[in-house]
């Protein structure tokens, strides 16, 4: 009879062990299956926080400079950088540029890199930029500044370069 018990045992363990192994593997199936789904980068989302915050040089009231956060919504006003004499949008997506071909030029490990402003709501795009062909891991952050009753997207999605 002690025989038979430790049988009864050693195959509920089996049973326990093979229900594991098959839940690993649907588990593993399903995230190879997505290979696309967007990786969340915290240190993105620094630097995007990082230049949502940073100064201009446009002053919409002067003597007061504007922030790119402040800039998306001077845009979407249809205000004027009334020191520079140009509209918000135009100096938005110049300075904007600028600034991500410097944080590019210092990350050596983007092999492409997109960035957008949009509006939350309808898509539409205020500033987009990109540039490369996606081989490796896509990673993205995103952050949202407050236009009146809804939200306006800052996306910065880059793809990493393979190691050989």
């Amino acid at each position: 009879m002690k025989l038979n018990k430790a049988q009864q045992e050693m195959v509920g363990f089996v049973l326990i062990v093979v229900i594991i192994v098959v839940i690993a593997l649907v588990f593993l199936l399903i995230s190879v299956r997505n290979p696309d789904k967007d990786i969340k980068d915290v240190q993105l989302s620094n630097m995007i926080s990082a230049i949502l915050a940073t100064t201009t040089d446009c002053s919409v009231v002067e003597p007061e400079l504007r922030t790119f956060a402040d800039l998306i919504t001077d845009c979407l006003d249809n205000r004027i950088c009334k020191n520079l004499n140009i509209d918000a949008c135009t100096y938005l997506n110049s300075s904007l540029m600028n600034i991500t071909l410097k944080v590019v030029d210092t990350e050596s490990r983007f092999e492409a890199y997109q960035v957008e402003v949009f509006q939350n709501s309808s898509q539409d795009k205020i500033f987009e930029y990109k540039q490369g062909n996606c081989t490796g891991t896509l990673k993205s952050s995103s952050q949202s500044v407050s236009y009146e009753q809804e939200k306006v997207i800052f996306k910065f999605k880059y793809c990493t370069k393979l190691i050989e």
